[in-house]
């Protein structure tokens, strides 16, 4: 509606802003000012449309006990080695939601980064360590990024090692690959994890 309304005024005020003096309307004038009225007429229409009413309840808070109950059935799937992978992998989504990452599951979740055969995994891995992974479980995170096969894997790697850029070690790796990596993306992003507006 808003949209149709900034068009209508735009295309309105091209037609208004002509001098007296301009020639006969030509093809282009006429089409211009064809679509203003089209335009005007969509606004009367969705004008005599009844506003969208709110569907629902106001979302109520999450009580804590309910968080904490959540958090402690994701924990417990992201360390269980029996569960799949990709089970394992959406509780520590589920955590990262709740900022609820512990060291363990960190260290859990770097564990199947290191073992699966699939870049996806890898990377949902990496991505949803981004400000959870601590600086004592990084050389995982710098070896895939200095040599994983996969660009998504390095550039999540980039954006996961972006928090603890202070570490001499892991800003001489990013400053390596925002140089050197093949792949454009991957320098783009170690770029942005140098930068101190990146937190």
């Amino acid at each position: 509606m808003q949209v149709l309304k900034a068009e209508v005024a735009r295309l309105r005020g091209a037609l208004e802003s002509r001098p007296a003096s301009d020639p006969p309307l030509n093809d282009e004038t006429s089409v211009r000012r064809r679509r203003v009225e089209e335009l005007e007429a969509e606004v009367a229409e969705l004008r005599k449309r009844p506003e969208p009413a709110v569907v629902g309840k106001p979302l109520e808070p999450v009580p804590p006990e309910r968080i904490d109950a959540e958090v402690a059935r994701s924990t417990a799937v992201a360390l269980d080695p029996s569960r799949p992978a990709a089970e394992r992998v959406k509780a520590l989504e589920d955590l990262r939601f709740y900022g609820r990452i512990s060291p363990e599951v960190a260290a859990a979740m770097l564990r199947i980064f290191e073992t699966s055969a699939e870049s996806a995994v890898r990377a949902d891995v990496l991505r949803h360590l981004h400000r959870s992974l601590p600086l004592g479980l990084a050389a995982t995170v710098l070896r895939a990024l200095q040599s994983d096969p996969e660009r998504k894997v390095r550039e999540e790697a980039a954006e996961t090692l972006g928090p603890l850029r202070d570490d001499p070690s892991i800003r001489v790796a990013l400053e390596h690959a925002a140089q050197n990596d093949p792949d454009l993306d991957v320098r783009a992003q170690a770029l942005k994890s140098l930068s101190p507006k990146r937190r």
